[in-house]
């Protein structure tokens, strides 16, 4: 598969603003906004979320002062932003298909591409808690009178006993790692786990 990346800077507003930007929110509802999630590690809070629970959280203006981190990822795709300094964050696209098609804003600096022919596997994490049934919700187990974990709603109606992440780790032509990042959220048993080693 060809694998399409580009790399750079960019300040806080104009992120924010590209965002919210409505050709951008049109092209990403076209990636299939029913598998669009984000993770939002804020200062003071953590977010995953849906397409819809991004939007509302995109219009409390929140990324440019708060954010820390954040990536919007779809079965395709990925965008990710990380703190660098006061203004300043990373800035990184990666597509499966063709990047000119995205609408990128300007005030991108330090600008820098890559496209390779990749090969790739896809692997799983664990995500915090374990869900409960009487409550219907995943809890840290650990931690008397833990509150209930917010996960998006694929993870919750599949009442499943572990929360899962599924990545995709793209490997140069040595098998070596290149690149990584999050494919879709889902929820597992042990059982689920036993039967993908038997595939």
């Amino acid at each position: 598969m060809e694998l399409k990346v580009k790399a750079g800077e960019i300040l806080g507003s104009s992120l924010h603003n590209w965002l919210k930007c409505e050709n951008l929110q049109k092209w990403l509802e076209g990636q299939g906004k029913d598998e669009l999630y984000a993770l939002l590690d804020y200062v003071h809070q953590f977010a995953f979320v849906d397409w819809k629970g991004l939007l509302e959280k995109l219009r409390k203006d929140e990324i440019q002062g708060f954010s820390l981190r954040g990536r919007i990822f779809w079965r395709k795709g990925q965008i990710e932003w990380r703190k660098l300094g006061k203004e300043k964050y990373g800035f990184s696209l990666m597509l499966e298909s063709d990047l000119s098609s995205i609408p990128l804003r300007d005030g991108v600096s330090n600008l820098r591409e890559f496209t390779e022919e990749v090969k790739h596997e896809d692997r799983t994490l664990i995500l915090w808690g374990i869900y409960n049934k009487e409550k219907g919700a995943f809890f840290e187990q650990r931690v008397a009178g833990s509150r209930a974990i917010e996960y998006p709603d694929v993870i919750m109606r599949e009442a499943k006993t572990y929360p899962v992440l599924e990545i995709r780790i793209y490997l140069n032509e040595d098998g070596e790692p290149l690149f990584w990042r999050f494919l879709r959220p889902g929820a597992r048993d042990v059982k689920d786990w036993h039967k993908e080693e038997d595939e």
